[in-house]
């Protein structure tokens, strides 16, 4: 609920710009803006290390959710000064926001964001990504369950640790958020994007020939009901939904980082949620904490 007294105990001197922090983003929950800045000032300390460096792509729902989305990817005009941004691209450039303190995350809590997309470089090798990433998506059709989509990416998403293993990475797993899955390599940021691209898809080639009804065809009426193995995240300025990051659904969903381990026994991501996870960090702790001393090669192989 919305007070003067918990705003400046949640926020402190981000009072001054923070604007009309009972407004509701959540309409099925009734969660407020405040809460919402809340939720990312309790888990701060927990993402700092997962955000800092790295360019961020808004996904803002102006009238909260359910509601109509925009992304955008320029720094939004009349930012404040301290909102530090970089000029990205390849073909079209976009002055991308960079996060680097707990102010920069609550600005954008300001402005209605509900989703942040990351992408797979940080400062300063913003073209040598430091991840492979693989998105695992279950079809997703009339009448299906989302618990059952859900466990056909993890049973996926077991394959790929197996093949990615062997190759000497180091495999970091989270829920999407709703009914996929992702997975992070961390790497050392010395390849080019065609490579950890090229990387990426001979590990998704091995992967369908062990899993039936995997895909990396990304025309969802061409995948009849198949599973989608997206390795196109490893794409020049693409991105996928940022670790402790909200989600635009009805239950509030965090895309929530796990120990394998917790994964293999989780039936359902509903179950991450801005009420549930700091909680969950508070007593668990980091899953990711030690993601960036675990950076390997590509193996040789499996370059272009």
């Amino acid at each position: 609920m919305y007070s003067k007294e918990r705003l400046y105990q949640v926020l402190g001197s981000a009072v001054e710009w923070l604007t009309h922090p009972e407004k509701v983003l959540y309409k099925t929950k009734g969660y407020t803006k405040l809460e919402l800045a809340e939720y990312y000032y309790r888990i701060y300390d927990f993402i700092r290390a997962r955000r800092a460096g790295r360019p961020v792509i808004l996904k803002r729902f102006v009238d909260g959710w359910p509601g109509t989305a925009f992304f955008q990817r320029n720094r939004p005009a009349g930012a404040p000064d301290f909102i530090r941004s970089v000029e990205l691209g390849v073909h079209k450039k976009a002055e991308y926001i960079v996060i680097e303190e707990l102010r920069d995350l609550l600005y954008l809590v300001n402005i209605d964001t509900l989703e942040l997309h990351v992408m797979a470089v940080r400062a300063p090798h913003f073209y040598r990504p430091d991840f492979v990433i693989f998105d695992l998506d279950p079809p997703w059709e009339e009448g299906y369950k989302i618990e059952d989509a859900f466990r056909a990416s993890v049973e996926v998403g077991f394959v790929l640790r197996d093949i990615l293993k062997a190759y000497g990475f180091n495999p970091y797993v989270k829920t999407s958020g709703k009914k996929g899955v992702h997975i992070f390599c961390p790497i050392r940021p010395r390849y080019s994007f065609q490579q950890v691209f090229g990387a990426a898809f001979r590990i998704a080639e091995q992967t369908m020939k062990k899993v039936p009804n995997t895909t990396t065809e990304r025309q969802r009426e061409k995948r009849q009901g198949q599973l989608l193995i997206d390795v196109y995240r490893n794409h020049p300025m693409q991105s996928v939904v940022a670790p402790y990051s909200t989600r635009a659904t009805d239950e509030a969903t965090v895309s929530m980082p796990l120990p394998w381990e917790e994964l293999a026994v989780l039936t359902s991501p509903v179950e991450f949620t801005i009420a549930s996870v700091p909680r969950w960090l508070a007593e668990r702790g980091d899953a990711w904490r030690e993601i960036d001393r675990m950076c390997t090669p590509i193996p040789q192989e499996l370059l272009p």
